[in-house]
């Protein structure tokens, strides 16, 4: 995980991107290459990437780290792939 030297957070954030970015991302990451029988997450794989984006977001809503902001944005996400297709 690489921050910005000059990066600021408030506390809020730190907690969302501890469950998004580390129990998610990094998480899944190394457990795969620990020998985990999920290998799919080995790879950044569009299939990987997106299994994980699911994870992440739903973590996020079940541990209360997504804040009103946050989960405009997820929505508005899911409203512009609805568009797309």
């Amino acid at each position: 995980l690489y921050l910005k030297a000059d990066a600021t957070f408030s506390a809020a954030d730190v907690a969302m991107l501890e469950v998004h970015e580390g129990w998610i991302h990094q998480g899944t990451s190394r457990n795969a290459r620990q020998g985990s029988r999920l290998r799919l997450f080995q790879r950044p794989t569009p299939e990987s990437t997106r299994l994980q984006e699911g994870l992440a977001v739903a973590a996020e809503l079940l541990f209360q780290t997504a804040g009103p902001r946050r989960i405009r944005k997820h929505q508005a996400r899911v409203q512009a792939i609805q568009m797309a297709e």
